[in-house]
């Protein structure tokens, strides 16, 4: 019982360390311009991090009128590497 629980314990620091939340003050001057560049009217809320060969991917959701609009995949040195989109896009009338 005791070793499952270690395992468990385990487990979880792990999953910790691999995806961190992080505040936008504290991401590198790089990412902070590529978010300028692809945000458009939209405001950055959130802020994750994972690794992906050596390098630390951060992945920040913009929010337009409140509402998670965008998600974008930024590389530490600034390359943008993925935007997804989070909501379908209006359709427009003819």
């Amino acid at each position: 019982m005791r070793l499952l629980c270690l395992l468990f314990g385990f487990t979880l620091a792990v999953a910790v360390v691999r995806t961190q939340a992080q505040s936008l003050d504290s991401l590198p001057f790089a990412v902070h311009q590529t978010i300028d560049q692809e945000k458009g009217s939209g405001i950055p809320k959130l802020v994750d991090t994972y690794h992906w060969g050596g390098t630390t991917i951060y992945c920040i959701e913009i929010d337009i009128e409140g509402v998670p609009d965008t998600e974008l995949h930024i590389a530490d040195s600034g390359k943008l590497i993925r935007i997804d989109r989070l909501r379908e896009p209006s359709e427009e009338s003819d």
